[in-house]
């Protein structure tokens, strides 16, 4: 056996051999979750049922949509005292519904305005209550600023 025909048989050996193997031990795919009842399979796309966006001249605008999945959201926005350059500010309001994937329905309602973002819904976190010792401090702090609202500050002659 001469080199070359050696060669030419590790050559074919190694093309063949590893380009087999794959028949042998296929690449293993993710599989994707299987569709429940209340979700859709992730991977396909999911039609929106409804749709609207409103947008005026004076900054105003409304939208809201529903998926087939059951989301549901929708939000509006005004500008208050348009016009008026040092009293314009912005209010927003929405609300979305939607269901976790626990199969609880979740509902969130939330407005935006000078005063600040506020969120309400069963399941945000709450803060525990306050303990009675800072309730009667923060009432008798009050109560003690009441008492001082008379207070008037000490002044020095300088013009002596």
């Amino acid at each position: 056996m001469n080199r070359f025909s050696v060669l030419l048989s590790i050559t074919n050996l190694i093309f063949f051999g590893l380009s087999s193997a794959q028949f042998f031990y296929p690449k293993v795919l993710p599989q994707p979750p299987s569709p429940s009842k209340l979700y859709l399979n992730p991977y396909s796309q999911i039609p929106i049922i409804k749709y609207i966006n409103e947008h005026d001249f004076g900054g105003n605008y409304r939208y809201s949509y529903e998926t087939a999945n059951g989301i549901k959201n929708q939000e509006q926005g005004t500008i208050k005292n348009l016009g008026h350059r040092d009293l314009e500010s912005s209010s927003i309001a929405g609300s979305s519904t939607y269901t976790s994937p626990e199969g609880i329905p979740i509902s969130l309602t939330y407005y935006a305005d000078e005063n600040g973002f506020h969120a309400e819904g069963a399941h945000l976190p709450t803060p525990p209550p306050i303990p009675q010792d800072i309730l009667k401090s923060l009432a008798y702090n009050e109560q003690t600023a009441r008492s001082r609202s008379t207070y008037t500050p000490f002044h020095t002659n300088l013009s002596k």
